[in-house]
């Protein structure tokens, strides 16, 4: 069956649910800002200064820019921001500064994904999606006002105060990389694909989207929250479906051709805001696919997760400040977007997504490893001491460091000496760090 029970991780789940409300909220979509800091005339250039600062910060990660950086804790980060913003009269470089620190945290949340289960990925990201649809769809309901934006901010400050909590080995699983793919595979039959169905995706669709969504949320507001609970659910069913047969490539092909039907039955059916929920239809698959997507394919081309995240996503927002700088410089030279334009749009949106859609269905980027390489265990590092090497093995595993301490019948403080000469010795500074960069090391499965 589709539907099975499942057990979800809340502590990692509800923080990014909390942020993403707030990100759609006030920064990203500007439903708070007109009744807050910026007038709407000044929208465009903020909300742009914005994801400028977040796609650097992403392409910051990717090719390891960030690691020069201090460790900094994300309240830390977001909260300082937050002040900056307050207290500053630089709007500008508040919320660029704001688009570092969202990058950050949502980089650190995404590449905890590759330590879930193969079969769990999906059903977490898409319950991630549906929670944070409601919690913006209920800052939605209440309207411009200072209610909301003090309930936004508190999203928010929830979200920060809860990233840091301890995901380090409960409940996790590493599978081991597919050591026979070669570079040129990786690249010529993951990232092109992914990176064409960015550019046709979300160029057109950001265009599309400033068309239709300042008149549906004023006129046709019960359509609009409908589309935003849309979303949600829809992501839901596909991370089920994505956790039962590991297709990423046909959850595109859904979201291309939800996206063609509801764009050419709204002419017929004489509404417009249809489309509205059509566009979140595909906005939901699509959004799925990056963030399953890249999780699969760090997981089976043994890639780092941080980068793989910090490249993707990086990706995504670039091609959606170059929507909105396309849609900026169309509407000041030609004037507003005509509604007989759509299905041209649409059409060479369809036809660019769909052929890269295919070519990802001659692989399975998430096909199993049934091989002897189940049973491997990859040696300790050399540079630890015996009792070190037994300390490591064991956090490799899903044991507590309660377990670990009876296991080894050593006291606590001992215990805590012996981590802290592993994580020394080893680079890293926790256990989630620990097991990212030693992924290959296979936990025992219930």
């Amino acid at each position: 069956m589709l539907i099975k029970k499942r057990q979800y991780n809340w502590k990692y789940i509800l923080p990014m649910a909390f942020f993403i409300a707030w990100l759609w909220s006030y920064p990203l979509f500007g439903h708070l800002q007109e009744s807050f800091l910026y007038d709407e005339s000044e929208f465009f250039n903020w909300n742009l200064l914005f994801l400028s600062g977040l796609s650097i910060g992403f392409f910051g990660h990717a090719f390891k820019a960030s690691e020069r950086l201090p460790k900094i804790k994300i309240p830390t980060i977001v909260l300082t921001a937050l002040v900056f913003m307050f207290l500053s009269s630089i709007n500008t470089a508040s919320c660029f500064l704001l688009g570092i620190s969202t990058s950050i945290y949502m980089i650190r949340w995404s590449s905890k994904l590759v330590l879930l289960k193969k079969d769990e990925i999906g059903s977490h990201m898409g319950m991630m999606m549906l929670l944070a649809s409601f919690l913006y769809s209920m800052l939605w309901a209440l309207g411009d006002n200072a209610l909301s934006i003090y309930i936004a901010y508190g999203f928010l400050a929830l979200s920060s105060l809860f990233s840091e909590s301890e995901f380090d080995g409960e409940n996790l699983v590493i599978e081991p990389s597919n050591e026979n793919l070669e570079l040129k595979f990786c690249v010529l039959r993951f990232w092109l694909p992914f990176i064409l169905i960015l550019f046709s995706f979300y160029i057109f669709s950001t265009v599309l989207l400033n068309y239709i969504f300042p008149s549906a949320r004023t006129d046709a507001p019960y359509m609009y929250l409908l589309a935003s609970l849309t979303y949600g659910l829809a992501a839901m069913l596909a991370g089920m479906y994505l956790d039962r047969f590991k297709k990423p490539e046909n959850i595109v092909l859904l979201g291309i051709i939800f996206l063609g039907i509801f764009y050419f039955l709204s002419p017929i059916l004489a509404s417009l805001y249809l489309i509205n929920i059509g566009l979140e239809l595909s906005y939901a698959l699509i959004d799925l696919f990056i963030w399953v997507g890249i999780a699969y394919a760090s997981i089976t081309f043994g890639y780092n997760p941080v980068r793989c995240f910090g490249f993707g996503l990086g990706m995504n927002i670039f091609f959606i400040i170059i929507g909105l700088l396309a849609n900026d410089i169309f509407t000041k030279s030609v004037g507003p977007i005509k509604s007989y334009s759509i299905p041209l749009i649409v059409g060479i949106m369809m036809l660019i997504s769909i052929f890269p859609a295919l070519s990802m269905k001659h692989i399975n980027i998430l096909k199993d490893v049934k091989s002897k390489h189940h049973d491997k265990r990859q040696k300790a590092p050399d540079n630890l001491t015996p009792r070190e090497k037994q300390v490591f093995k064991l956090l490799m595993t899903k044991m507590t460091n309660d377990e670990i301490q009876n296991r080894l019948s050593i006291s606590k403080n001992t215990l805590k000496t012996h981590i802290r000469n592993i994580y020394a010795k080893s680079g890293v500074k926790s256990r989630y760090e620990l097991i990212v960069k030693h992924k290959d090391i296979l936990q025992d499965k219930k």
